[in-house]
Parts: C-alpha cells; structure tokens; sequence
C-alpha cells in the first residue's frame, strides 16, 4: 500500500475522516512544495539583480549607450524567461529545463486538485472492496501517457488492496503503481481514473494513438504559442528605451498574429486568453490611482496613466481647490493634452484630454526638444505637459468662483454669458502678463513674452493670454521671470 512520499496510509474505515487525513497530507505536501519554490525564487531573484547590475554597468562604462538602452540590454533576458528559477529533472537527476514561476504555480495547483480528487476517490474504494479503475481515453495524449488510455489497472496507489486481491488480478491487469513509473499521471496530466466493476462498467471509446499523439503536439504547438506572447508582453512592459519599445510592441503583434494564424489552421483548438495573461501582485491599476479610474483611459500606456495621475496629485496638493473640478479625464487623438470647460445651461464640467500616444518617453523627447528650440517653457515631460493644463483650468475656476458658481448646477443665460465674457477678457493673466514683465524692467510685447517664457506663449487661444498664463504656470525653469509670475500669481490666489 502506499501513500504521499514519506506517509503512512490511513486505515480508518469511514470515508470522511480518511479522507480528512489524507487531504491533511495533501495540504503538508503542497506546502512543502512551495516553500521549496520561493527559497528558490529568493535565489533566483539576488541572481538576476547581481546581472543585471553587472550588464548595465558595463554598457555604461563604454559610454557607448544611453542608461534606458543599457538597461534594456541587461534586462532583456530576464524578461523574456520571466522568473524560471523552477528546475525539472529526468529520472537521473539531471535538470531537462527550467521553468517560469507561473507556469508551475498553475502545474502545482493543477496537480494537487488532481491528486485530492484521486485521494478521496481511492478511499470510496476501500470502502467497496473494489480496486479496478479504467483509465480516461482522450483525443490527444502525450506518449508517455498514450498506452494507458483505456486500460483496467488495479488500484494500488490511492486505495489499498490486499495482497490476495492483487493477486486474483494481476494476471488479468497491470497495477496502477507501474503505469504512473511509466509516465501516467505526471504532472499537468488530464487522465482521469474510474472505479472499474466487471461486467458492469462500459470502458471509454478507443482512440486513434497516432491521431491522438498528433492532436497533442498541436496543443503544444499552442501553448508554445501562448509563452511567446506572455514573453512579449514582459519584455515590453520592461522596455525603458522609446525605440525598443517600438520593437516590443511589433513583436508583441506579431506573436499574436502567429497564435491566431495556427488556430486558424487548426480551428479544433480555441483560444484561451487566461494563458497568454502575464500575471502580476496586482493587476488593477485603478487601486493606486488617487484621481480619476483607469477605465477613463483604458489603453493608454500604464506608465502614463501613473505618471498622470501623480502630476495631478501635486498640482492638487498645491492648490486644495482643484481637487474634484476635473469630472472627466479622456482619450483624445490630436494634440499631447488638453483642458476643456464645457459651459451650458445644465451644468458647468471639466474635462482633461490625454494624447492616447502619449508615453513617458515620447512625452520627454518632446518636451526636451521644444524647450532647446524656445517653443514651449520647460518641462519635465508628462508632469510639465499636465501642468500647463491645469494651469488652463486653475485660469477657468478663477473666473468660475468669482462669478460664485457650481460645478455640475444648471444656470441660465445671464450667469453663462457673464462667466463667458470674463474667460474671454481674461484680466487675470493679462494683469500677470503686464505685472510680470514690469518688474523685469521691459516692455509688455510679445517679443519679450516669447524671449522671457516661449513662442507658445504668445500663442492665441479662446481666453486672452490663456497660453502665456499656462507657459508661464508651467515652466520649470530657474528664472526670475518664472519665479516673479509664480509670486504674483499666489498673491491673486489667496
């Protein structure tokens, strides 16, 4: 008779409280065997770091590349193995292939299901006195597991036949314990084993072996398939360099596009969408966002939607007020950003458009970029591009509050057209704009707005100075035409 390695078979004879202590070692098992995993992520984990500090090191020192390449260089195989600290070993000892940590929680969990299920199905057997069990028949199977389907064996596993009950039968029939030395029932393995009664039972159809084995290594092909895209999907999510993030991406694509062009090939197979998830500590990212949910801008590059999230956070923090004007955070296809009060009679709403392209890295050659040629002020790339926004709604919820009005309550045409008439005068920044520029000792022109702050400055928009007053709440610069603004701008606020 046997049990879990290293346990002796319970002999109780109710079924329930065998089963309890068999489960119990089910439990001990499983946990041993994940203790065992993470001593062996921990080693796996200082390992990769140790690399991966080593690799970007040395690319540096070269000089020859930028941080984010050399990171991406010194990460990338890391990323595409995902964390495979999980060693397989053949019947010697030696290792066939590691494995990534999620693919064997998803084995470990499978297996352990599978063998409680076996557990409590042995001891319903000794209940019985019955012992024989058939095998599942299955259109596809692998080959260990090939020359099992179908067949009687005698339970000698997960029940506990006596020694004149194998011997009555094992002439007739092999023993379990033989078929799974052989291969049966190893791990991920979808046979299923049956109380078999003579002359009562009908066994499962009989397969075609070669059909079978060949229906197998095209799930195979599949599951190959579905490793890549989760590969892919690490790899990009880890990607720091614009370019190589570029690659990522196409990469990703065409994994995809190699996975619907098999099934399509082969439409006997369905795709499953959990096995090409790549699975993190947490998935939704709505739950460190402070500020508005992501499903507001569901496709936009995650690190974007932080950052963000984070500008906003600051700016919030600076002027308490704001918080909770912005109902509306949006996708928009032009433009990197923008700021937008809605006014009708049903309500005043404000809403902030982001570029759905827009990525921590493409917003920072931007703005880098414009600043060096005096186009925009500068900024430090998603946050300066945020800013400028709200410095547009900060510049809208003065003249909101000034006319004493809500957010979201209906007013008629008198109130709006006011309201409208003031954003449209703008004296606010045009005060600023004059202020500013007198204590710098020069004249109010265009000219010295654009050479003090940017071209955008001067920039005419819907309210009059709307530009100069965002360039100019926006502009991370150590001037003292920034700091002068950001003085008088303070006294106007309080």
């Amino acid at each position: 008779s046997t049990a879990l390695p290293g346990e002796e078979p319970p002999q109780e004879k109710q079924f329930f409280s065998m089963n309890k202590k068999k489960l119990d070692a089910l439990i001990k098992s499983t946990k041993n065997d994940f203790e065992d995993v993470q001593q062996a992520v921990y080693r796996k984990m200082d390992d990769v770091y140790r690399q991966t500090i080593f690799k970007t090191e040395f690319q540096l020192s070269s000089g020859a590349i930028s941080l984010g390449k050399a990171i991406d260089k010194a990460t990338e195989d890391f990323l595409a193995k995902g964390v495979n600290c999980i060693a397989y070993k053949d019947k010697n000892g030696e290792i066939i292939r590691y494995v990534n940590i999620a693919d064997y929680a998803e084995m470990a969990l499978r297996t352990a299901s599978h063998r409680a299920t076996l557990l409590g199905e042995g001891s319903k057997r000794d209940e019985l006195g019955v012992h024989l069990v058939f095998v599942s028949a299955h259109a596809n199977a692998c080959k260990l597991c090939l020359p099992w389907q179908g067949q009687i064996l005698i339970d000698d596993v997960f029940s506990h036949p006596n020694d004149e009950y194998i011997a009555k039968y094992k002439e007739k029939y092999k023993l379990l314990s033989d078929a799974i030395k052989a291969g049966l029932l190893h791990p991920n393995c979808r046979h299923t084993l049956a109380t078999y009664f003579e002359g009562v039972t009908r066994l499962p159809k009989p397969q075609d072996p070669e059909k079978a084995l060949e229906n197998y290594n095209n799930e195979q092909k599949q599951r190959q398939l579905e490793r890549e895209i989760r590969k892919r999907k690490r790899i990009l999510a880890g990607t720091v360099e614009d370019g190589d993030r570029k690659e990522a991406r196409a990469n990703l694509r065409q994994a995809q596009k190699n996975l619907r062009d098999f099934l399509e090939e082969h439409p006997e197979f369905k795709r499953n969408q959990r096995k090409e998830k790549v699975h993190r500590i947490d998935t939704k990212l709505s739950s460190a966002l402070n500020n508005f949910d992501e499903k507001a801008l569901h496709g936009l590059d995650e690190r974007t939607i932080l950052e963000v999230d984070k500008a906003l956070t600051k700016i919030y923090k600076e002027y308490p007020h704001l918080k909770g004007i912005v109902s509306e955070v949006r996708l928009i296809d032009k433009g990197t950003a923008e700021a937008e009060l809605d006014i009708q009679n049903k309500g005043l709403k404000v809403s902030l458009g982001i570029n759905k392209n827009l990525t921590l890295e493409n917003a920072s050659s931007l703005t880098k970029r414009l600043y060096e040629q005096h186009k925009w002020t500068k900024k430090p790339g998603i946050e300066g591009i945020i800013r400028h926004e709200m410095g547009h709604i900060l510049n809208y919820d003065y003249y909101v509050r000034k006319n004493e009005l809500e957010y979201g309550k209906p007013y008629g045409d008198v109130s709006l057209q006011k309201l409208i008439n003031d954003l449209e005068e703008n004296q606010l920044a045009t005060e600023l704009r004059s202020e500013t520029l007198k204590r710098l000792g020069v004249e109010d022109s265009n000219d010295n707005v654009s050479g003090y702050f940017s071209e955008y400055a001067v920039q005419k928009s819907m309210t009059r100075d709307g530009e100069f007053f965002a360039e100019a709440f926006s502009d991370y610069s150590d001037t003292n035409a920034k700091y002068i603004f950001m003085e008088l701008l303070k006294e106007r606020m309080k």
